[in-house]
């Protein structure tokens, strides 16, 4: 089962992709590009890691895209989350039956 791609965040389309050269040793499992729109996911993960990985690098795609700022207070920050998550399930259904699917 392959990641889903392109995923659409706010106004903007994220080509997902899978590689095999993040140095895991040092955390490192997936990657957010904003300015290329691209999101890059380690590809020797189990499902269950690259489903979680695959979120948390679209979390900093809603925290670039929805112009997320380190002052924010938290109401903002959660609320601008939760609306972003919205849109991205929302606009997204190939990838919402793919977290279905990989989340059994």
């Amino acid at each position: 089962m392959s990641l889903p791609t392109p995923i659409k965040v706010g106004g903007f389309e994220y080509k997902v992709y899978e590689r095999d050269d993040f140095v895991r040793s040092q955390g490192e499992f997936g990657q957010c590009d904003n300015d290329t729109s691209v999101i890059l996911i380690a590809k020797d993960l189990t499902k269950q890691m690259q489903v979680n990985t695959l979120i948390h690098e679209l979390f900093h795609a809603i925290f670039y895209v929805y112009n997320i700022e380190e002052k924010d207070e938290e109401e903002r920050v959660v609320n601008t989350f939760a609306n972003g998550w919205h849109q991205v399930l929302n606009d997204n259904p190939a990838m919402l039956n793919y977290l279905k699917r990989t989340l059994k």
